[in-house]
C-alpha cells in the first residue's frame, strides 16, 4: 500500500465522524503518467477549508482558511516516513475535534 492508498484509506475510515462534524471531504488523484504524481484531500466546513496535497515524492502541503480571510500555508519535506502522514493526520483530526469550527494548521516539525 502506497501512501496514496493510506491516504484513501484514512478518508474512507473517518467519512462518517467527519460527517458527524459538518466536514463535507473530497480526495481526488492527479494522473499517475504525470512526473511526481500528487493526492489531494479538501475537507470544507461553511466558509473553512483545509487542502492536504501529498506528492508520490513524499513532499506534502497544508493549506488552511477562510473564505476571504487570509491562509496559513505549511510544506513538508517528506511525510512518507513511518510517522509522517499517521502524524499529520493525527494533527488533523485532533484540531477538528478540539476547536469547533476551525482546523488549525499543524507545528512543523513533521
Amino acid at each position: 500500500m502506497d501512501i496514496f492508498d493510506e491516504l484513501e484509506a484514512w478518508l474512507s475510515s473517518m467519512e462518517a465522524a467527519l460527517e458527524s462534524k459538518g466536514f463535507i471531504a473530497k480526495i481526488e488523484r492527479s494522473e499517475i503518467d504525470r512526473p511526481n504524481p500528487s493526492i489531494n484531500l479538501n475537507l470544507r466546513r461553511g466558509d473553512y477549508e483545509v487542502d492536504i496535497l501529498i506528492w508520490e515524492s513524499g513532499e506534502a502541503a497544508w493549506v488552511s482558511g477562510e473564505t476571504e480571510e487570509s491562509v496559513t500555508s505549511v510544506h513538508f519535506d517528506d511525510v512518507r516516513r513511518e510517522e509522517g502522514l499517521a502524524d499529520l493526520l493525527s494533527r488533523l483530526t485532533d484540531s477538528m475535534a478540539v476547536v469547533p469550527g476551525k482546523v488549525h494548521p499543524p507545528r512543523r516539525h513533521i
